[in-house]
């Protein structure tokens, strides 16, 4: 009756063992997901054809009792912040900087490919309300991009998106913050045309 769950379980012989008491009736069941993320499991081979970040084949640890319902397609990172609210991202990017920036309710992160021939990534992140709250603008190397909302509630929003890979920096914002930034850029250029123009009259 265990629940295990936001685990990797990599480049091992054999990931895990459930062990029965010889002859007794009893089943021993523990549960490997929390009823939507489980475990990263290293040579998993399922798909995600919904683009959720969940594999649609689950892992059997041991018969029908002991299964991933919904094993992880990347590995499971968790970050804290300075509220001490964290942020859990799911990826099978290497994330080789996360930042959460209080004073204007920014995430940062800086990914890369794992391997030489990836070409594809993506990240699944759990984003607390407290932190940041919806709708959002996650915007790739300069460029707003499309995202899937896989989960919300009153308390979370669970964020899904893609992208080419490449070393790349990722910011996600409010998207009020993100209009009130275009407006001010916008501001910025008129004015500046505006100056321009009375230096040449």
């Amino acid at each position: 009756d265990n629940r295990i769950y936001h685990n990797n379980f990599i480049g091992n012989h054999k990931h895990t063992h459930v062990f029965y008491c010889s002859g007794s009736r009893t089943n021993y069941t523990d549960y490997w997901d929390n009823g939507s993320e489980g475990n990263y499991w290293s040579g998993y081979d399922g798909v995600d054809s919904n683009n959720d970040g969940i594999g649609e084949t689950p892992v059997t640890i041991y018969a029908v009792f002991n299964i991933d319902h919904y094993p992880l397609m990347g590995v499971f990172r968790c970050y804290n912040t300075s509220l001490n609210c964290p942020v859990n991202v799911v990826s099978n990017s290497t994330i080789e900087d996360f930042q959460y920036i209080e004073s204007n309710s920014t995430i940062k992160l800086r990914v890369s490919n794992m391997t030489a021939d990836q070409t594809r990534g993506f990240c699944r992140m759990t984003i607390p309300h407290a932190l940041l709250r919806p709708c959002y603008n996650v915007v790739i190397n300069d460029t707003v991009v499309p995202y899937n909302i896989v989960f919300e509630d009153a308390n979370q929003s669970v964020i899904y998106f893609d992208y080419e890979h490449s070393t790349l920096d990722i910011i996600i914002i409010p998207e009020l913050a993100s209009s009130v930034l275009i407006a001010v850029f916008m501001v910025a250029t008129l004015l500046a045309i505006i100056q321009r123009k009375r230096r040449v009259n």
